[in-house]
C-alpha cells in the first residue's frame, strides 16, 4: 500500500515510515523539515512542504497515487501553545482539513491521525477512557480536538474510514539506533533528563507541589515501536478512537531517578513553577486498544534504556 505519512522526518514518523517499509508497504514523506530530520527519511519518496500549501499537496497526490494517510506532522509543544494559540490552529486544525480535502478528491479513504491525551484535560477519573470527557485546557490540546472532529465528519459526509489514536507520552528508540529522539528544543522528559545528566546540568522540575504521590505531574508513556506497529494494524481496522498507553502512571521524579541509576549519576534538581496548561495526572485506559488486537511490548525499562542508547551514540557521534 502507498501511504503518505506527514511528519514522516520527525521522531515517531520515522518509526512509523520504518515499520510500514518492513511490511512491504511504500511510505510517501511529506514533512516541512521545520521540527523533523531530513536523515530520518530512508524508507520512501520525500517532499519537503507545508500541509497549508493545498495546491502542492494536491500534486503529491496526484503523483503519488496515495491508498492511505497516517496523519502525524503537528505542533505538539504546550507551553508554546499559549503563547501562540493561532499557530496550532493553523498548522493543526487547516493542515488536517487540506488533508482531508485531498483523500476526498483522490479517492484516499483510510485515515490514521496522531491525536494526543490533551484532549481530555483534567480528567475526571483515571484511567483515562475513550469516552471519557472531552474538556483541553491549552490551544494545543484544543486543536488536536478540532482536527479529530473535522475527520469524524469526513467519515459522517462521505464515508472516511479512520483511526484516532491519542498518545500519552511516547518515547524510546529504535532498537538498532538508526532513528531516534530529536527536538530542537528538546521539550520531553526523557530525552532532556538524559541530556541534562550527561552534559551534569541541572534538571529543571516544573512544580513539586500537585496532588499525587510525589508532588510531581504523573505520565503514561508508550514506546516509540508499539505507536508504529499500532499504526501499521490500523490500516486494516474499522473506524475507532483509541488511547495509546500503558495505562501505567509514573511520576516525574521517578523516572528522572530511574534514568539517573542507569547513568550512575546523581541529579541535580531545580524546582520552577508550574507550567501553564499542564495536566496534574495523564495515565490511559489501555483496554480498547487490547480489544481491538494491539499489543504493547514495550515497558518504562526499555524506553529508558534505547533512549540513553540513541543519544550516547549521537553524543559520541557529534564529538568526532
Amino acid at each position: 500500500m502507498r501511504v503518505l505519512v506527514t511528519g514522516g522526518a520527525g521522531f515517531i514518523g520515522s518509526h512509523v515510515c520504518k515499520v510500514l517499509a518492513q511490511e512491504d508497504h511504500t511510505p510517501i514523506v511529506v514533512d516541512d523539515l521545520s521540527q523533523g530530520h531530513r536523515e530520518f527519511v530512508k524508507w520512501g519518496p520525500f517532499h519537503k512542504i507545508s500541509l497549508l500549501d493545498k495546491a502542492k499537496l494536491f500534486e503529491v497526490f496526484e503523483q503519488e497515487r496515495i491508498e492511505a494517510v497516517c496523519h502525524l506532522a503537528s505542533k505538539s509543544i504546550v507551553e508554546e501553545s499559549m503563547a501562540n494559540p493561532d499557530l496550532y490552529l493553523s498548522e493543526n486544525v487547516q493542515g488536517t482539513v487540506h488533508l482531508l480535502e485531498a483523500c476526498k478528491q483522490f479517492g484516499c479513504k483510510r485515515f490514521v491521525f496522531s491525536s494526543t491525551a490533551s484532549v481530555y484535560g483534567n480528567p475526571t477519573r483515571t484511567p483515562i477512557e475513550e469516552d471519557d470527557p472531552l474538556n483541553p485546557i491549552n490551544p494545543y490540546g484544543e486543536s488536536k480536538l478540532l482536527a479529530e472532529r473535522k475527520i469524524q465528519q469526513a467519515a459522517e459526509e462521505w464515508g472516511l474510514n479512520f483511526v484516532i489514536f491519542r498518545f500519552f507520552n511516547a518515547a524510546g528508540a529504535s532498537f538498532d539506533l538508526d532513528i531516534g529522539e530529536k527536538h530542537l528544543p528538546e521539550t520531553h522528559l526523557i530525552p532532556r533528563v538524559i541530556d541534562a545528566l550527561l552534559h551534569d546540568r541541572p534538571i529543571t522540575l516544573f512544580g513539586d507541589d500537585y496532588k499525587t504521590s510525589d508532588g510531581t505531574c504523573e505520565r503514561d508513556f508508550v514506546h516509540v515501536l508499539d505507536i508504529a506497529n499500532a499504526h501499521l494494524k490500523a490500516l486494516d481496522m474499522p473506524s475507532a478512537v483509541i488511547n495509546l498507553g500503558l495505562e501505567k502512571g509514573y511520576s516525574v521524579k521517578f523516572v528522572i531517578e530511574q534514568i539517573a541509576k542507569k547513568l550512575r549519576k546523581i541529579p541535580h534538581i531545580q524546582i520552577c513553577k508550574r507550567r501553564e496548561g499542564d495536566s496534574p495526572v495523564l495515565v490511559a485506559s489501555h483496554k480498547k486498544a487490547l480489544e481491538m488486537g494491539l499489543i504493547f511490548q514495550y515497558g518504562l525499562e526499555e524506553m529508558i534504556e534505547t533512549a540513553i542508547k540513541w543519544h550516547t551514540q549521537t553524543l559520541a557521534k557529534a564529538k568526532l
